[in-house]
């Protein structure tokens, strides 16, 4: 069996220092999270160092902290050979989310430009993303402030889609995942997301060992 390819799907939310004349980066210490979206677990190493160990599939690990730079980040596939390396750059008090997907046995890649991310006072976003390669043929749902009825989350609902940051009022929101044939039966739901004003929520659907999940990240 030839070994599967790890590439990583890269969220990177950075926040810098203002001042009154100019932008100033800010090289406080950064966070680095890992969404195992794969069907193995997987190690973190940062710059040859082993920071977090047997990360299960389709779990989110919590943010670890690195220092603000260039980081060399490499997941181990825990159980084999199998890895992917590669060079990330940190901004002090901002977020690196790294994600490690699959399909049958190959671990595929892509990249999320996180945009649009700034939430202004009493709104609230929130964002989709399907990493569940056995969810074929769902439709997914939302419901959200101000809004009475469900909506689409896409058309179509696939594999790999990573949805615009939406906005709404700041309140309750509610994402699942159904068949066509029944859409109000949720085959998986975040239950009721309270979303302050001016906060955000990605929410990433997993397969978890043959069961579908949601994992909710507050960003």
């Amino acid at each position: 069996m030839p070994t599967p390819r790890i590439a990583l799907l890269l969220a990177v939310a950075a926040t810098l220092g203002a001042c009154s004349s100019s932008t100033e980066v800010n090289h406080g210490p950064a966070s680095l999270r890992v969404v195992n979206a794969s069907s193995v677990a997987l190690n973190v190493v940062v710059d040859g160092k082993e920071l977090l160990t047997g990360l299960a599939a389709s779990k989110v690990s919590a943010p670890i902290e690195i220092t603000s730079g260039s980081h060399e980040l490499r997941l181990q596939n825990a159980g084999g050979a199998s890895n992917a390396t590669f060079t990330l750059q940190a901004d002090g008090g901002g977020v690196v989310t790294a994600v490690a997907t699959s399909q049958a046995t190959t671990l595929s890649a892509s990249v999320l430009v996180d945009t649009g991310s700034t939430v202004l006072p009493g709104r609230s976003k929130l964002r989709v993303l399907h990493l569940a390669p056995s969810a074929i043929g769902v439709q997914g749902w939302r419901t959200q402030p101000g809004v009475t009825s469900a909506v689409q989350v896409s058309i179509p609902f696939e594999f790999g889609l990573v949805t615009p940051y939406i906005q709404a009022d700041s309140g309750k929101w509610e994402v699942w995942v159904s068949t066509p044939k029944a859409p109000t039966a949720k085959l998986a739901t975040t239950g009721i997301l309270d979303i302050p004003g001016g906060e955000r929520r990605t929410v990433a659907l997993v397969d978890s060992s043959g069961t579908l999940v949601f994992r909710v990240i507050s960003n």
